[in-house]
């Protein structure tokens, strides 16, 4: 039927609604005014290398009869060209919408989703470092639109972290560029601002070497009491060698009272590599008293399920000022262990197995070794010495027995007398 507006406006007003109605004067327009439609809505429906699609004109409101068909006129013309213009239509529509999204995309933003989505899902230890990148990306700056990001503004990043925490802006400045890469990825931009910055730019970070000597150790565990949570973290910390994130989330399950054993899983470790951690008598009195005390099964337990790192920062440090050593931190007890365990005359690898490090080279990939009675015995070296040092006694240092060579039978003197 031929369709005009005096029509279309009686039945608006009449409210006759129906599915749709073809316009004579214009091949493929058609005009529906559906019962959930205020107003009837222009469509134009064509046919292109045998795949029937309908296209959106607009509301009767915007669009008379006569431009309508103007418009479903010019469609026509471009599908006889070959153009799919249902198809270039939602491409335009996609286009514009992630338009809109790049330009209230914002620096904030993009840490926050680059974190939820990425780096919180492949490292284990992520929520300091976010502190760290939340911390030092200022309002002003963070509020931008990541296109409009500049390398001026990652310069004024960095050299205000340097400043405030000269560490963390070597954090900061990593963080940034795994950012950008996510961001160009999804085509938020096509450039990294951080690019053609690297250390040069961020602070020095300084190889740590503190470790406590034996006049120290006497300090601390002067200062330490029995019944005091932080003396028994730091005591069961220098008895296992663990670092400090996997011993504060140590779970009842983890370990084996009977056979003194504790059961690091993968999951939790640095290296990615599950451990059996020998605990010796000291270590082993520790977990018993603190599961027994325990209200979710956690060894170091609160309300919120376990300690977390920055809750015991200050109490670390409270303990290590009583006891007057200054400069010192956590990871320092670690530190001592292991150069404790070289002064006994521990073979390195054991010493290594120890700390559950990765040893690198051929020894990685080949030797399968656990060396769980080595570090037995290595840990029983340094709970000797520790109650030494807490009992006043004498500390002088026995180097580990290694085999006698003289007493190793050669092989070919074993073949010889068998045969």
């Amino acid at each position: 039927m031929q369709l005009h507006d005096l029509q279309i406006k009686n039945w608006i007003k009449n409210q006759e609604h129906f599915e749709s109605k073809t316009d004579d004067n214009q091949k493929g327009l058609i005009l529906c005014y559906r019962q959930s439609m205020k107003t009837p809505v222009w469509k134009f429906r064509f046919q292109l290398n045998g795949k029937r699609s309908t296209l959106t004109i607009g509301s009767y409101d915007n669009f008379t009869v006569s431009l309508a068909r103007k418009e479903a006129k010019k469609l026509s013309a471009r599908v006889d060209l070959g153009e799919d213009v249902a198809l270039q239509k939602q491409q335009a529509k996609a286009d514009a919408i992630k338009q809109r999204k790049i330009e209230q995309y914002t620096l904030n933003t993009l840490v926050d989703e680059y974190y939820h989505q990425r780096f919180k899902l492949k490292r284990k230890r992520h929520e300091s470092t976010y502190y760290i990148v939340q911390k030092h990306i200022p309002k002003k700056i963070g509020e931008l639109p990541l296109v409009n990001i500049k390398p001026i503004h990652i310069r004024q990043l960095l050299d205000t972290c340097k400043k405030q925490a000269p560490t963390s802006s070597i954090i900061l400045l990593g963080f940034l560029k795994e950012s950008f890469k996510y961001a160009i990825k999804a085509e938020l931009i096509d450039h990294c601002p951080a690019l053609a910055f690297g250390r040069e730019d961020t602070a020095t970070a300084k190889v740590r070497e503190r470790f406590f000597s034996d006049a120290e150790l006497i300090k601390l565990f002067s200062a330490m009491s029995s019944d005091c949570r932080t003396s028994r973290a730091v005591m069961l910390w220098l008895l296992t060698c663990t670092r400090k994130n996997e011993l504060l989330g140590a779970h009842e399950s983890e370990f084996d009272l009977i056979n003194s054993v504790w059961t690091l899983p993968a999951n939790r470790t640095k290296s990615g590599k599950a451990i059996e951690i020998p605990l010796v008598p000291d270590a082993l009195a520790i977990v018993k008293s603190q599961l027994a005390i325990s209200h979710n099964g956690f060894l170091f337990a609160s309300p919120r399920g376990h300690l977390s790192d920055a809750g015991m920062v200050r109490p670390f440090y409270k303990l290590f000022d009583e006891a007057g050593l200054l400069d010192s931190r956590a990871h320092d007890l670690r530190r001592t262990s292991y150069t404790l365990m070289a002064r006994f005359g521990i073979e390195w690898h054991t010493r290594e197995r120890c700390l559950n490090h990765i040893i690198g080279g051929v020894e990685r990939h080949y030797n399968a070794h656990d060396y769980f009675l080595e570090r037995k015995r290595a840990l029983e070296l340094l709970e000797s010495h520790y109650r030494k040092l807490k009992n006043g006694e004498s500390t002088n240092v026995i180097p580990f027995q290694k085999p006698d060579k003289a007493k190793i039978v050669p092989i070919n003197s074993l073949h010889n007398s068998i045969s």
